[in-house]
């Protein structure tokens, strides 16, 4: 009655992105082919099988804030009630796991690069994506000038 299912999920009058972010944290923890598996259900970060059913997801996090993203407090542990909240991406920096580069490991990864280190093996020797040394070594982030924001804690 005024819901339709998607695969056994409700979603009618329920914001579009809080439904596009549920299916994409549902498509980065379980499908090979997604863009995002590898760093996700490749690493082996799962989530709560309570939320397989949208509803049950809607009911823990409500709807998506405009602006805001899914966000994992703990990047090393899945998606769970306990361990999610919705974030702007500023915030959502600070739980990457590349923001355990301190500004010393940043200057490193510069350093090495610029004697003659691959990417790759930057990426082995400080346990971070590829993608990442890339944006270290051509500065599309850590730049000295942006102000660092204190991470909120969890209430």
């Amino acid at each position: 009655m005024g819901r339709r299912a998607t695969h056994g999920h409700y979603k009618d009058g329920v914001n579009s992105k809080t439904v596009n972010s549920w299916t994409s944290m549902l498509a980065r923890c379980t499908d090979p082919s997604h863009d995002s598996y590898k760093r996700y259900g490749g690493k082996g970060i799962a989530f709560d099988p309570y939320w397989l059913d949208f509803k049950n997801f809607l009911a823990d996090m409500g709807e998506r804030p405009e602006g805001y993203t899914l966000d994992r407090i703990n990047p090393d542990k899945g998606y769970c009630k306990a361990n999610c909240r919705w974030v702007c991406p500023a915030r959502q920096q600070h739980t990457r796991r590349d923001a355990k580069l301190t500004w010393e490991k940043i200057k490193e990864i510069k350093h090495r690069h610029a004697e003659g280190f691959p990417q790759s093996v930057l990426a082995g020797q400080f346990d971070v994506d590829q993608s990442t040394i890339s944006r270290v070594v051509n500065g599309k982030r850590w730049k000295a000038e942006l102000p660092v924001l204190e991470p909120e804690t969890s209430t």
